[in-house]
Formats: C-alpha cells, sequence, structure tokens
C-alpha cells in the first residue's frame, strides 16, 4: 500500500467509524493520534488555524471561569461538557495534520467521496435485509435504517461540481455517476429536513458562481447537472414509496410544514404540544434558565456542567430525565453553558471559516476556488443548523464538517507557503 493510499484510509477511519462505533471509543483514538503528531512530528501551524483553535479554547476557559463562580454543577457533568467542547479542536486539528502530509487536493476528496459512499452503502444494505420497514411510519423507518448522512450530500455536491472547478474526482464518468445515484438514494432514504437543508446550502454555493456567469453553455451545463440529480431523487423516490402506504408520504409532507413550529420557542402546556415541539420546548427552557442569571452569569453563563431544568420528567433514549446535559437548540446550550461571551466566540469562528472560504475561492491556483466554496457551504450550514441540531457540541452532529475544515486549512496553509512562486506546479493541485 503506497503512502497516499495509507493516509486516505487514516481519513476515511476518522470520516466513517464515528458512525459506526461509541463516541467515548472515538474520541480517545482521536485524542491520540493528535496528541501524537503534535509530540513526534514537527507540525507548522498557520495563523488562520490556531486563531481557530484559540477561539474554541475561549469558550472553553470562559465556561471554566463560570463553573469556578458558581461552584455549584456536578464535576462529573463539567467534565462531559470539556470533551464535547474539546471534541471540535481535535477534529480540525486531525484535518489539518492529514492535508500537511498528504499535500493533495485530489486525494483529499476522492477520500471524502468515498467515505460519503461507503456510509451510503450501508445505509441501502440495512434496506436490503429489512425493505418491509418500508411500509412503517417515517419514524420507525428512521429508527430502523438511520437518519442518514451528511458526507452523503457533501459528496454528491462534489461529485456534481467538481469538473466546473477543473478537478476530476474519478478517471471514469461511469464511476461518479454511480456514486452519485448511491449518495443520492441514502439522501432519500433518510427523510431528513436537515439534509435537505444541507443540500440546498451546498448547491447554491457550489454553483452561483456558475450559474450567475455570462458564459450560457456554462450555465446551461450546471442547471443540467442540478437537474439530473433532483430527478434522480424524484425517480428513486417514486419507486421507494411505491411500496410504501400513502401514510409515509402524508407524514413527510406534516414534517416539513411543521418544521418552524417544532423549534420555535414557547412555553407548551400540554403533554402532547411538548412532544410535537420537542426542540422549541426545550430550547424554551434553557432560556428561561438563562434568564434566571445574575449579570456575570448573563455574560459568561452558568458554567461546564449546568443542566437545563425541563420542568418535567421525560424518556430520552430509555432513561428519565428532568435535566438535560444538552439540547437541540445549540445556542441556547452556548448560552447557558458560557453567556453571552460563549455565543460571540462561538459566531466568531463561523465568521472565520466563512471569511477562509472567501479567501480560498478567490485564489488563482487550481482547485483552491472549489475548496472555497466547499468551506463556506460548510460554515453556512454550521451557522444555520446550530438552531435546530446543537451544531459542533454534539458528537455525532457536525464531526465531518469539522475535520474536513481541518483539512481545507491545511490546504490554505500549503497555498500560502507556495504562493510565493506560482509557477511552480502546486502540489496539491495534481
Amino acid at each position: 500500500m503506497t503512502k497516499k493510499k495509507t493516509f486516505s484510509v487514516v481519513l476515511m477511519l476518522f470520516l466513517i467509524l464515528p458512525k459506526l462505533i461509541s463516541f467515548n471509543l472515538f474520541f480517545f483514538l482521536l485524542l491520540g493520534y493528535v496528541s501524537f503528531q503534535l509530540l513526534f512530528r514537527r507540525i507548522p501551524f498557520s495563523r488562520s488555524i490556531f486563531f481557530k483553535v484559540l477561539v474554541l479554547m475561549s469558550v472553553i476557559l470562559i465556561s471554566f471561569i463560570s463553573y469556578l463562580y458558581t461552584l455549584k454543577n456536578s464535576s462529573s457533568d463539567a467534565i462531559r461538557d470539556i470533551i464535547y467542547m474539546f471534541y471540535p479542536i481535535l477534529l480540525i486539528l486531525a484535518g489539518y495534520i492529514w492535508v500537511l502530509k498528504t499535500q493533495n487536493i485530489t486525494t483529499l476528496l476522492r477520500t471524502i467521496v468515498l467515505s460519503g459512499v461507503a456510509l451510503s452503502t450501508i445505509h441501502i444494505f440495512k434496506l436490503l435485509i429489512n425493505p418491509t420497514v418500508l411500509t412503517e411510519s417515517i419514524r420507525a423507518i428512521r429508527i430502523e435504517l438511520g437518519n442518514g448522512y451528511n458526507l452523503s450530500v457533501i459528496s454528491m455536491s462534489i461529485l456534481i461540481y467538481s469538473n466546473y472547478y477543473k478537478i476530476r474526482i474519478f478517471e471514469k464518468r461511469l464511476v461518479s455517476v454511480l456514486c452519485i445515484f448511491i449518495c443520492t438514494l441514502s439522501f432519500v432514504l433518510a427523510l431528513s429536513r436537515t439534509l435537505t437543508i444541507v443540500l440546498v446550502i451546498f448547491l447554491l454555493f457550489l454553483g452561483w458562481k456558475k450559474v450567475i456567469k455570462i458564459n450560457k453553455f456554462s450555465a446551461k451545463k450546471i442547471h443540467l447537472q442540478i437537474s439530473i440529480l433532483m430527478c434522480s431523487a424524484i425517480i428513486v423516490s417514486g419507486l421507494i414509496y411505491q411500496v410504501a402506504p400513502s401514510k409515509v408520504v402524508t407524514q413527510l409532507g406534516e414534517k416539513f410544514s411543521s418544521s418552524f413550529n417544532e423549534i420555535k420557542m414557547d412555553n407548551y402546556s400540554t403533554i402532547t404540544d411538548i412532544n410535537h415541539n420537542w426542540r422549541g420546548y426545550e430550547g424554551f427552557r434553557a432560556l428561561k434558565e438563562y434568564n434566571n442569571y445574575d449579570t456575570f452569569g448573563k455574560i459568561v453563563g452558568g458554567g461546564l456542567g449546568k443542566l437545563i431544568d425541563l420542568n418535567l420528567t421525560i424518556s430520552l433514549a430509555g432513561k428519565q430525565y428532568s435535566k438535560v446535559p444538552i439540547i437541540h437548540n445549540g445556542y441556547m446550550y452556548i448560552i447557558v453553558k458560557s453567556g453571552m461571551v460563549g455565543i460571540f466566540l462561538y459566531l466568531l469562528y463561523i465568521y472565520s471559516i466563512v471569511r477562509t472560504g472567501i479567501y480560498s475561492s478567490k485564489a488563482s491556483l487550481k482547485g483552491y476556488d472549489f475548496i472555497g466554496r466547499l468551506t463556506m457551504a460548510i460554515g453556512i450550514t454550521i451557522l444555520i443548523i446550530t438552531y435546530f441540531n446543537t451544531g459542533m457540541y454534539k458528537p455525532d452532529s457536525a464531526y465531518d464538517y469539522l475535520l474536513i475544515i481541518g483539512c481545507f486549512e491545511g490546504c490554505l496553509y500549503l497555498m500560502g507557503k507556495n504562493s510565493i512562486n506560482q509557477e511552480i506546479k502546486h502540489p496539491l493541485a495534481s
């Protein structure tokens, strides 16, 4: 196995394993990898990656200060929060280190795509061994098959637009088409509102440059690519739901139409309303918790280990809870733990991602405009999903985005390092 293939396997494992093994096991594997590289390898740090790590470390520091201020929170809960907050730092460092060793954009993007295809294949295989699940409710389908994968959408987007950014992921077009189909099928099976939003964001940020370009031929081809993707999704959806009862289609429509109500923060009074609008209810309870803080608490939060009182007892994952450490609304999670300072730092981190993407998208070196567009799409995605899917501090919510951001940071560092003489073939553009 060549050195390049060895590094690809490492990144694939980082992208796939979080969906296959426990969070605790993966966290220690990741910690071991990053620690080893930092201790025994000479890793140069760019100002951009240093700034991002510093911002995320500051969130932990602020939460720790507020924890010491109150000294009321459980130490075990505080340790859990430290792990959750330190996890994104490890992910971006792992991606950054990986690219510095690989130094090839095509290898990076191909590895991301293959990881997405692998997870999508697992998703489809679950259906093949239990096809009758399609006759059940949406909830039952998602419990049995899973909620889908961010990497399926990212892989689709990369494959659709890579040629227009002069990067060839696979030598044979048939391989690309097959991979798009597999990822599209997984996307459809996910029945996910979040993935639908992510797909729209990626299509907009990767395609808008070509769509608004005066060159009519390019615009038409871009629209053709998008149309093929959308038609594939519709056709596959139709085939799937031919064997599913009409109630599944109805439930899916109701699920999308009720999306805004579910995340609207309000003090729902009945158990039925609370169950239907759980994300909004827990967000309301978090905001109520924050409003009870004194002035210092409002600035720096309730600290590591601060729990959110639900004002009721509810069964989650087979256990009874009256207080929870983490909720779907990531902004409320941050403001409870680290106050307004934490929110500011979190938004500053996302801003730095988008800014990095804008900078990369203007580079003249081959492939960097594509990397820049992908970076902007990921930044905006994290900004939006944080409101209803926890964002960076939920172990399985954004790990892939953060790992990929770290990889792109490595690309940016190497671009700056080699930009003095751009006539020399850039190592990442091969």
